[in-house]
């Protein structure tokens, strides 16, 4: 149990997710998806690296947002799922950013939006999804520091102090940059708060969309 076996530390950092599709499905915006996925209903399918991962989850969202269905096909791996789209196998997928930059800049997937609240540097030219018509839309896949439940609170104090100093070091902030990493450290009571609210929000998602681990 998640709640009952660990005692949260602290947030590290947040990831940003990116749809990407082959530019042989013709889409160059989220509108445009929007429109075909309406035409077609069922007929577009899009991957991630395995049912219920953070690109899953929240493209499930999206398209609980826009009134649209896109099939899932699960993935071991958010390598393959994206590798078969720059291939033409699969029309889109939702990975990381860090993943799909590469790709995106050499024109062989088209980017139609980002997860995140606000444009990621990254590809500063790709909009957010709230941008592109899902409005208040931002999800981030967070990393962050558990202990083993009962850990003297000291304890905690004292690691979630360090995390914040080794956040502040520029070798950390370069090194997640090449990951696609924002470095965001916070409170273990923010951190504790953001679990619980997370937990509850993607319950509803995996409730409304259906989503089963197999």
């Amino acid at each position: 149990d998640g709640f009952r076996d660990f005692a949260p530390i602290g947030r590290l950092g947040d990831a940003t997710l990116i749809l990407v599709a082959h530019p042989s499905i013709q889409v160059r915006t989220l509108s445009d998806l929007v429109a075909l996925a309406k035409q077609k209903p069922g007929a577009l399918s899009f991957g991630s690296a395995g049912t219920a991962t953070a690109g899953h989850v929240a493209m499930e969202l999206l398209c609980l947002q826009l009134g649209i269905k896109i099939v899932h096909v699960p993935y071991k791996g958010g390598a393959p799922a994206l590798l078969d789209v720059v291939s033409g196998q699969i029309p889109l997928v939702s990975t990381f950013i860090a993943s799909a930059a590469q790709y995106v800049k050499q024109g062989r997937v088209i980017a139609l939006g980002v997860s995140s609240g606000r444009r990621d540097p990254a590809l500063p030219d790709v909009p957010t999804f709230s941008e592109g018509g899902a409005p208040d839309y931002a999800v981030t896949s967070w990393l962050g520091l558990l202990a083993p439940a009962k850990t003297p609170r000291s304890i905690i104090d004292r690691l979630n102090r360090d995390i914040e100093g080794v956040m502040g070091e520029s070798e950390t902030r370069d090194r997640y940059a090449t990951l696609g990493i924002v470095p965001s450290p916070s409170s273990t009571e923010a951190f504790a708060a953001l679990i619980r609210s997370d937990y509850e929000r993607w319950g509803k998602v995996v409730k409304q969309a259906g989503i089963k681990v197999e």
